[in-house]
This record gives C-alpha cells, structure tokens and sequence, in this order.
C-alpha cells in the first residue's frame, strides 16, 4: 500500500479501523505502508494536488478493534517524515495478534525523527504473538544487521500496553516463552518501542520439516493434509533375518523424535510397538522466566540432537535389532521440532504377509447332496495383522469337487484377509490392499458310511527284534496311520472308530518276510501289506597267528597270489537271520588252529547258524608252516649218444619248484635254504646201467655251479619271502638245471629221482 497520493485534506491517519471492527492482513498476503515525505506534490485528474500529514499517527484503530496478521503474512511499515508521530496507535481494548508471520516490520527510515515519536501506542492493549524471532533497533541505530536486541525463538507471547509503554498488570502480563530462561528474561527486561526506538521487527522461523524412506527407498514427505500415508520400508515378519533400519531427513539442526504407534492400541494395549526401548513423552520444547532449562532434558527426550542432524545434512537412521518386528498397521511417527517450529511424517508398516490356515478334510458319502463351503475346508486361520476384520473364502476351482468319485480329490481354498490397517484424516478412512493364500485341502468321497484308512508298512528286523507282540501290534497301527470313522449321511459329520478296528498280528521270524494283514470295522475290511526287509549288521573277520595276534596273516596266501601283500581284516554286511558259512577255502600255506566268534561284547568259541542280531567278528586262529611244491615230471627229452667229448642237455619243459614259508612272520632273522640230492645213480631203466654224466645247478658260470648227487645235498638257492618259485630252467642254455652227458653211454631211457629239502639248516 503505497500512500504517495493522499489528498490535500488527508491530515488524518492512513489506515483508520473503526470501534469494535477488525483488520485482517490474510496468510501470505503483504500490507505494506511507505510514508516518503511530509509534503508531495502529485497529479490526480489532470491537477496537481499537495497534501500534508500533520501529528496524526500513521496507523490507527479505534477502541476494540483486533489488527491481525495470517501465517505467512507480511504487515510493514516505513515512515520517513520529520517531526514527533507514532506509527501504529490503537485505542483501549484493542489487539494487535499474529502467529508465525513472515514479517512485522515499524521503522522510522532516517535519523531525523523526533525522539518522542513511538512504534507503538496502545491505550491498556496487548500483542498476541507466538513462534516469531525478535529485533529492535534503538535511535540511530539503521544498520539491519546489527540489531540492538535479537531474541529468537520466541513463543506465546502476551506484550501489554499501557499507551507508549510495555507495561504488565495483574489483568495484562507480560508472558514470553523460548527455549532458555536468560532469553526470556532478557526479552522482557529490553522489550520496549516508544521514545528513543528506530526500529521493530517480528520475522519468520524457518519451517522445519520431516520425512521417512517409503517402501521403494524414497524419501518422500506428506502432503498438506495429511491424507494418508504412503507405506514404509518395513514389511511385517514373524521371522525376521536381519535388523530393520528407518530413514529419513529433517531440516539440519532439528530434533528429531521417532515413535511407533499401533491404530489398535484403544482396542488392544498390547498391540502397541516401541522402537527399541525409545518411549518418548512429548513435552513442551520452550520455557518461561523462571522454570527450568529444558535444552537438556529435550536431548534426552528426542532420538537425534541437533548435532546429529546438523552433522548428517539432516539424515537420520536408526537400527534396530532383528528382535524387533513390527506388526502390520504399526505406524511410525517421525517428529521433528526446530527453533519452535515442528513439522511430522508418519508411515505404515505394511501387511504383505498372507493368512495362515491348516487343511481340514471333508468327508462325504458318494452322490451326497451337501453344499460345500469353502470355509469348511480349513481351520485355525490366523493372521499377522492383530486386527483384522475376517477372512474371504472361495475355491479356486470349483471342478476340483468331485462329490460323485470315489477317492481323495485336492481342492484348493482361497482365503483372503480383510486387514483394518485403516489410517483416518479428514474423516477418510485408507484401507490396504487384500492379501490372498492358497490352502492345499481335500474332499474324500467314499461309498459306504463304515471307513477304514491304511496304508501299507515297511520295517527292518533288527526295529522289532525287541518288541513284544502288543508292542509290535500297536506299532503298526501307528505306521499304517490306521484310521476308522462313521460318516454320517445325514449330516456328513464324521465319528471316529479307530479303537473298534481289529486285526491279527503274523508271525514274524528273523529273517523277515511279507505278510497280508486285515483290518475290519464291522462288516467292512481293508487289507495292507507287512513287508519286513531283513536288517544288516557288520561282519568282521580277522585271520591272525594264534600265539601272535598282532602278526595278521595276508591275504596274499588266502588268495594264493604272491604279488600283493596285506594284512587281513574283512568287512561285510549280511543279513540277520540268514545262514552264516564261516567255512572258507583256505590256502594250504597256513594251519587253521580254532576259530572263535564275538557278537557285541560277548566273545565265544561257538559259531551261530544263523547271523546275529548285533555286529559281529569271527576271529580264525592260523599257524605258519614251510612247504615245497615240486615238479613231478623233469623231462630231458630225446638225446643222442655222445661219441666223444662232453654233451650239456637242459629240460625239454620249465619245471619250477614253489616254496612257502608261512613261519617267516615269526622268525624273521632265521635263514631257510632249498636243498636237492639224488635218492640213488641215474641208470639205464632197461639194464640198470649207471649213466655216464653229471647232473648240476649252475646259477652263473663262474661260482653258481652245484653238482647234485647221491652223496651230499647241494643247496640251491637261499629263500626269503613268504613264497618263492625257483625255475629249474633258464634263458641260458648253459644256467639252471643241465645234464651233463659223457661218451659211452648206451642208447636207452635213463631215469633218476630227486628229493628235495627246505630247512633253516645245511
């Protein structure tokens, strides 16, 4: 409002309320009054017209009337005329009230005023203002950045008047509130706006503001009203694997609250969630003259400090641990306060989760005409949301009702809740959407009223070794999940005849077998199979020196192959009850001594028909011995008469003598020699001739000859190992076992017998 323009009888106050009336400057609107001179000359209608504003104050309302100002309103005035004036006069009874303004903005421009000139005037009137900040410029003092005084936040604050000055009485006090005692004592010992002050101001808190992380990461604040709010990143979880963590952002340098509500908490207390031990009482963030600082006891009453959030650029998030889980519909209240002004978002936990409902049979006579109902079909439905309006039930498939076959026919339910996860502003009332599960269940259909349900039964013999008949029996009622009802086709309610079901028990032997048992249930009868698989248990057998059992023998000899050596401990497993041959093909390397047999711990020395119940180990007792396998038949083949000279002859085949020497194991520092002689001359079979020659050994050429004889044994070879074959012919003609012939001998068939010897002695 620009007042340049004032007629040439304008002598009289700008504005001009009238006696009970009131002036209104609406929210986020300005009334801006500038005063530029004492006398303009202006042109109006094609003349030019003075003016002059004389003493007369520049605002001015009568008794009763009430100057207010919107939130976010602006109310400024700016005189720059000489003389003595006051800039807003208001007579008895009258208001002057505004809240969270943009701007109150009385000044005087220039140093020139006349110092009995006033702000403000009001005869036994008052300032009704909260949540603004506070300056005040003395005389000559026009610098807007160095105020006097400055006072912020400032709240419920009652400023009374008594004409020119702040003056308080018992029906008219002086009341200020702001976040610290010395700042309210300070405002009211220096608030004054009459002689000697240039300048009052009433300016805008910045807002605050608060927001939490939705659902898909973002952060996102309410609108205006409020209506309704967006879900949060929480899902409800009965099981939850990790922490859940709730983020959000503020103004820097806001407190910051958070809290967690549940919209059931009227209905049921113990529905209410906390956020981890956080149980905030909302109390007053300012003080009055007097009480005490609250600064500190608000730090510990909100969840984050103005350090932490001024620190963080105005994020905040808090963790939880994974105990915590909140039910669906919880509401999370993020409250943020600073320099008096608040701001809230609120976010719901989500129900994500589906009912939970266990399958309930239903039992029908063929062809019966019941109406089936979904609902019927499941019980002990639940859910996670603690309120909850019901349940919706359907099949899925309405052709799974197969009410004319005979047998179990799946049928699927449907059930959907009806969650009140309701959040009401302005009178609307938000609901979520439905979550829905699918219950596997079945409807079995069967064509008399007398039923008998089982199924067929596996065991093992070694699990009712130990059982009595009544025990056995009773198992298989258990394992055949043995079922016996009576539906009624009426009604189609079903009683339960378990305990009438008779049956038999077969006669079980050890070895097991399969057997047929029937069920009956008045004239009705089911049969099942009894299938009883024989058991396994271990068989150990060792094969050890009797006086020696740490020296096993090996399976080398057993398998009378020399070219792998192993200590003997066999394992298997057999059946019990099956028959137990512990009758082996021994090799003839070894002596069988006894033979003894541990079942469990017991150990006898007679052996069971029969395999045990139990793991056992036979044990056979052996004892080593020496042994010599030789050829039957050395034969030198067809020879001609030697004239003159010496003739060498070697076998027509490849004899080989075979020695064992299963005592070794025991003695293994004693030698063993193989030894051979002839038992009489080599003669001429027809006429007892003696031959003309030598038999010999000879293993080289040089030291290894031996001459075998009548007279003497000759060793041929030192033995070793357990077996050893010695080849009585060689690759060279002239090693191993030669026939030596010398002339004269008579054409005929000569033979000769070798014994041979295998002896730690020579």
């Amino acid at each position: 409002m620009q007042y340049n323009d004032l007629k040439p009888y304008d002598s009289t106050p700008i504005v001009l309320a009238g006696s009970g009336s009131q002036l209104k400057v609406g929210k986020n609107a300005i009334l801006n009054v500038n005063v530029k001179q004492d006398r303009t000359t202006y042109v109006y209608n094609g003349r030019e017209y003075s003016f002059e504003v004389k003493d007369a104050p520049i605002i001015r309302t009568a008794a009763g009337t009430e100057f207010i100002v919107e939130p976010k309103g602006n109310f400024i005035v700016n005189v720059d005329i000489p003389g003595k004036r006051d800039i807003l006069q208001m007579e008895k009874g009258a208001l002057f009230r505004f809240n969270d303004a943009n701007k109150i903005d009385l000044r005087f421009t220039k140093n020139n005023v006349d110092l009995n000139s006033n702000l403000i005037n009001m005869a036994d009137g008052h300032f009704d203002v909260d949540v603004q900040g506070v300056k005040i410029w003395k005389h000559s003092q026009l610098n807007e950045d160095e105020p006097t005084y400055s006072w912020s936040p400032m709240f419920g604050m009652n400023i009374p008047y008594k004409n020119e000055k702040v003056v308080a009485s018992s029906k008219n006090p002086f009341i200020a509130a702001s976040v610290s005692d010395e700042m309210v004592k300070n405002f009211k010992d220096n608030f004054q706006t009459n002689q000697g002050t240039q300048r009052l101001l009433f300016e805008h808190i910045p807002d605050t503001y608060a927001a939490l992380e939705d659902k898909n990461g973002k952060i996102v604040g309410l609108d205006e009203n409020n209506a309704t709010p967006t879900p949060l990143s929480i899902v409800t979880n009965k099981k939850p694997t990790g922490e859940t963590v709730i983020k959000g952002l503020t103004v820097p340098g806001s407190y910051v609250r958070l809290t967690a509500k549940h919209p059931a908490e009227e209905i049921v207390p113990s529905y209410v969630n906390e956020l981890a031990s956080i149980k905030h009482e909302v109390k007053s963030p300012v003080t009055s003259e007097g009480e005490s600082d609250l600064l500190t006891e608000m730090k510990g009453n909100y969840t984050f400090s103005p350090e932490q959030t001024e620190a963080s650029g105005g994020k905040f998030e808090v963790v939880l641990p994974k105990e915590i889980v909140f039910n669906p519909a919880t509401i999370i209240h993020a409250y943020a306060f600073k320099a008096g002004k608040t701001a809230i978002a609120e976010k719901q936990v989500q129900d994500v989760l589906p009912p939970e409902a266990q399958k309930k049979a239903i039992y029908l006579i063929k062809g019966s005409s019941t109406e089936l109902k979904a609902q019927d079909f499941v019980e002990k439905v639940k859910d996670s949301n603690p309120i909850n309006l019901g349940f919706d039930y359907r099949f899925k498939d309405e052709s799974q009702l197969k009410k004319n076959e005979l047998g179990v026919h799946p049928v699927d339910i449907m059930i959907k809740d009806q969650p009140q996860n309701l959040f009401i502003k302005d009178k609307k009332v938000f609901y979520p959407e439905q979550n829905e599960a699918t219950i596997p269940s079945e409807l079995r259909v069967y064509d008399t009223a007398n039923v008998i349900e089982a199924q067929d039964v596996e065991w093992k013999v070694n699990d009712i070794l130990s059982l009595s008949a009544s025990e056995r029996k009773n198992k298989l009622k258990i394992d055949s999940q043995l079922k016996g009802f009576t539906i009624n086709s009426a009604t189609n309610g079903v009683t339960d005849k378990t305990n009438s079901i008779t049956y038999e028990m077969p006669t079980i032997p050890n070895k097991g077998g399969t057997f047929e048992v029937e069920f009956k249930l008045n004239e009705t009868k089911k049969k099942i199979i009894l299938k009883v698989v024989p058991s396994d248990v271990t068989m150990t057998k060792k094969y050890v020196y009797k006086d020696q059992p740490e020296l096993s023998i090996y399976t080398d000899l057993m398998n009378e192959d020399s070219n792998s050596i192993e200590k003997t401990v066999k394992t298997e497993k057999v059946n019990i009850g099956s028959d137990l041959n512990i009758n082996e093909p021994f090799y003839t390397g070894y002596t069988l001594v006894e033979t003894s047999v541990a079942i469990g711990t017991e150990v006898g020395s007679t052996v069971p028909t029969k395999v045990p119940d139990k793991d056992f180990t036979i044990t056979y007792l052996f004892d080593g011995k020496i042994g010599i396998t030789e050829p039957t038949d050395i034969d030198f083949n067809q020879i001609a008469v030697n004239k003159t000279g010496v003739t060498e002859h070697q076998p027509k085949d490849s004899p080989v003598v075979k020695v064992e020497n299963t005592l070794r194991p025991k003695e293994p520092t004693k030698n063993y020699y193989l030894t051979v002689k002839l038992r009489d001359k080599i003669k001429n079979k027809k006429t007892n001739t003696a031959y003309l020659g030598n038999l010999v050994y000879r293993s080289d050429l040089l030291t290894g000859v031996k001459n075998i004889s009548e007279t003497e044994a000759s060793s041929i070879t030192n033995v070793n190992q357990l077996i050893q074959e010695v080849p009585l012919k060689s690759s060279q003609p002239d090693e191993g076992l030669v026939l030596q012939q010398f002339s004269g001998n008579l054409a005929g068939e000569y033979v000769g017998t070798l014994e041979w010897d295998f002896s730690n002695t020579l």
